[in-house]
């Protein structure tokens, strides 16, 4: 639509300009030579080649700017996919670390000797939680249903570990479940809640999931930092800004409040990445 109303926008342009030129040419020639005899159909056929070559170069002009386009399209869909990719790796090498895995197999193993029955359901978990970030690998965009699914996978095994010590709610409505987002985003944000708060059963973590306005996604924690503080880079933020920047969606918001840590991020129609 937009491409439309431009292309009706400079074809009267082009027209009006066009009219004008050719009207002081004909009027200065008509004064230079008052005795020429060409008759109007002349003139008439005369603007029609000007009108038909200065189409042509408008067209030259239009296909110059499409070509350019699309290997401006292009580059930002390989640095989308980049992004995405680094976001992935970063991720899977975040979960496999001899860390994660000690921590995880310490609290499968505990489970597999008190209660088989949470033991079989951790590792269900666990397996969800990979499946997801391999399937997730090759794209750019998930609905947010699914990353819903998959942080509630990633969050049971938080919590199988952590037990009442750290808390999470989901409040969507059904109408946001099919909204966009950049995969692995909420994961990485309660991945970050963890890192760098204290987590026990006196000081619980308390993570919240809401869409505001329906257009944002938030996640909030409360704040209760490490008495030794935990170095970080900011990647995971970094990651999910550069993706959102890549396809022309508006900024994260992020509060660092006193008492919450809150980020918001903007949920994406699918009709606007068709």
């Amino acid at each position: 639509m937009a491409t439309n109303r431009r292309f009706g926008r400079e074809g009267l342009l082009l027209a009006g300009v066009i009219g004008l030129i050719f009207t002081i040419r004909i009027a200065i020639y008509r004064t230079l030579n008052p005795e020429d005899t060409v008759t109007l159909p002349f003139y008439i056929f005369g603007l029609f080649y000007t009108y038909l070559y200065a189409v042509l170069a408008a067209a030259f002009y239009e296909l110059l700017f499409y070509m350019e386009a699309w290997q401006k399209a292009n580059l930002e869909a390989e640095a989308l996919k980049k992004a995405n990719l680094m976001s992935q790796l970063d991720s899977l090498k975040n979960q496999v670390q001899p860390h994660f895995l000690f921590n995880s197999l310490n609290t499968l193993t505990a489970l597999v000797e008190k209660d088989p029955p949470r033991a079989v359901r951790f590792i269900a978990e666990l397996s969800k939680v990979y499946r997801y970030l391999l399937q997730s690998n090759e794209k750019e965009l998930i609905s947010l249903a699914s990353e819903l699914q998959f942080s509630q996978a990633y969050f049971y095994l938080l919590q199988t570990r952590f037990g009442d010590g750290i808390s999470l709610v989901i409040s969507v409505d059904e109408a946001c479940q099919d909204r966009l987002i950049p995969p692995l985003t909420v994961q990485m944000l309660l991945e970050n809640a963890v890192k760098h708060n204290q987590v026990s059963v006196g000081k619980p973590l308390q993570m919240q999931v809401c869409v505001e306005g329906g257009r944002w996604l938030t996640i909030r924690n409360n704040i209760q930092r490490k008495r030794t503080p935990v170095p970080g880079n900011g990647t995971g933020l970094s990651n999910i800004a550069a993706k959102y920047r890549l396809l022309n969606q508006p900024e994260l918001e992020v509060v660092n409040g006193p008492d919450a840590f809150v980020v918001k991020v903007p949920l994406i129609d699918p009709i606007t990445v068709i």
